[in-house]
């Protein structure tokens, strides 16, 4: 279409909107014979719009739905996309991380990936050879360790290359977990806890060792994540303020160990048949009740 701007004066923009329709009709001959020459002189093709393949072979970033967690090391994972063809003979991938961001190759889960190194800009490049098997079929994974700093995006962003041909990974943002602050009292002596939210690396909290629960016996922790459930000692009570990282819909999903387990959880749950820890140090049963965080309980799995 061609369109035709009706204005005024360039230093004064009159006459006014209201007056263009008897602008148009008192100068319509003039302006049809100008649109006339116009597209005599400026022909317009039409073309089909450019349709572009998909390309043989691709990768795709595949852990980028869950928000990452700033500070602590974690999984970057990638998977083959569109093998439209059997596996390339040889193929590099190369990829660039956010600035600030560590990273460390872990040669077990680059597999199928023969090799894997570190560039000098900071980018990392992964070999595949026929050795590699299919490997566009498979997902692998390098450990990255974001800034605690969620100031600046992090975008990611890589390129696939093989003979004669090679695939750009759409730069995709990964967005932090949200930051959320919990506060909490804790008495003396022990108290059985499962926080709503990791605590900030940076806050090194908890101060002591806590005591988890799995594979039947206690063990030492020295980090605690969200939901995660542990014994923690007090040599007096205390008011806790945290700020911390939040997943609104952490995974519950994992099958529970048959017998008597930690448990804790996000959000207040309604519990039957579990052992609650009472503020004077005693371990009650609760034929059901109202499990609210940061509480924890002993709950029976049969």
């Amino acid at each position: 279409p061609l369109t035709v701007e009706l204005v005024g004066p360039a230093t004064n923009k009159e006459p006014a909107y209201g007056y263009m329709d008897t602008l148009w009709e008192e100068n319509r001959p003039a302006f049809l014979a100008w649109m006339d020459k116009a597209i005599e002189l400026y022909a317009l093709e039409s073309s089909a719009p450019e349709t572009r393949a998909e390309p043989p072979y691709s990768v795709a970033f595949c852990s980028l739905e869950q928000g990452y967690l700033p500070g602590f090391t974690q999984a970057l994972k990638l998977q083959g996309q569109n093998f439209n063809l059997a596996s390339p003979q040889a193929a590099i991938l190369n990829l660039a991380l956010p600035e600030g961001w560590g990273a460390a190759i872990d040669h077990a889960a680059t597999l199928p990936a023969l090799a894997a190194r570190q560039e000098e800009n900071g980018a990392f490049s992964f070999l595949f050879l026929p050795e590699s098997g299919d490997w566009g079929a498979n997902q692998f994974e390098l450990s990255v360790t974001p800034p605690e700093d969620i100031s600046a995006e992090a975008i990611l962003e890589g390129n696939l290359y093989w003979k004669d041909g090679d695939s750009t990974i759409p730069p995709q943002h990964w967005l932090p977990l949200p930051e959320r602050d919990f506060s909490f009292n804790l008495h003396l002596g022990w108290n059985l806890l499962a926080l709503p939210v990791t605590p900030k690396l940076s806050l090194s909290w908890p101060p002591e060792t806590v005591f988890t629960w799995g594979e039947d016996k206690f063990q030492n922790q020295n980090q605690i994540s969200q939901n995660l459930a542990f014994w923690l000692w007090q040599d007096e009570a205390q008011a806790i303020n945290l700020s911390g990282w939040h997943r609104d819909d952490p995974d519950e999903s994992a099958e529970t160990p048959s017998g008597w387990q930690l448990r804790g959880f996000t959000w207040p749950q309604i519990i039957s048949g579990f052992l609650h820890l009472e503020n004077s140090g005693v371990m009650q049963k609760i034929s059901a009740g109202l499990l609210n965080p940061p509480e924890a309980a002993w709950i029976f799995t049969p």
